[in-house]
Parts: C-alpha cells; structure tokens; sequence
C-alpha cells in the first residue's frame, strides 16, 4: 500500500512538471469545443468559458506555441474522428450525452477557467489515446484524485 502511494506520488509530481498536463488540459478544451459544435451546442457563454480556460492555461503553462498548436489540433481531430464514427443517426445518442456535457463544462469555465472536466470521463479517456503512456498515467492518477 506505501508503496503504491509513493509511485503514484512520484508519478504525479513527475507529471505536473513537464507540460503534460496542460497539453491534455488544452486537448480537452478543444476537444469539448469540436464535440459542442457538432451537436449544435456552442453558445456564446460556452465560447466564452473556453476562452477563459484556453487563456489560463496559456499564461500558466510553458509549452511553446507548436505544443499548444499540437494539443489545439489533436482535440479538434480527435472530436472529427468521434463525429466521424458515429454511424448513421447514432450521433443523437452522443449529442444527448457527451455533447450536453461539453456545452455545460464549457459554460462552467466562464467563473471557473481551472475547473476539471467532471462528468465528461469519456472524451477524456478518448483523448488518452492521442499520446503516450506517460500521459496515460497522469490522467489516471488525477482521475482518481477528484
């Protein structure tokens, strides 16, 4: 048990010190914001809650500006190829949830721009599988820390 929770205190402060999770931060932003357009649900208070976000991430993150151009992309891409697999319809279903679910976390963001995404486990975990392990360990560690 002490071991299990130095490795996974270990592996969080090796975590926050590297970028990655601003790029996932950023990732999910976008990725919320492509999933909202889809599903008609980009209001102007979810546009401007992204906004927010996107801007507190930036001023506090050191990623350079290919890194949060790459974390902008793979959330838009991975929301198409979400969009894209949907078959015939079937997007009603994912609009109903996932989409309702990007709107309200977006519109959220406009008081609380560092809020975690809650309720919205799925495209998280989607866009784990856009990077490395690593990663994969730091979404996991600070899923299960909320």
């Amino acid at each position: 048990m002490r071991c299990g929770t130095a490795a996974a205190a270990l592996l969080l402060a090796a975590c926050a010190g590297n970028g990655e999770d601003d790029r996932h931060r950023l990732s999910a932003l976008y990725y919320a914001a492509g999933v909202a357009t889809y599903c008609s649900g980009l209001t102007e208070l979810a546009v401007d809650g992204l906004g927010h976000a996107v801007r507190w991430v930036r001023a506090t993150s050191s990623l350079n500006p290919e890194s949060l151009a790459a974390a902008r992309d793979a959330g838009y891409v991975a929301a198409d190829y979400e969009w894209s697999n949907r078959g015939l319809g079937s997007f009603r279903r994912w609009c109903l949830g996932e989409g309702r679910a990007s709107t309200a976390w977006l519109e959220g963001l406009v008081t609380a721009p560092t809020t975690p995404p809650t309720g919205y486990n799925q495209a998280a975990d989607k866009l784990i599988n856009f990077y490395s392990h690593y990663t994969f360990y730091c979404i996991m560690i600070e899923k299960t820390a909320i």
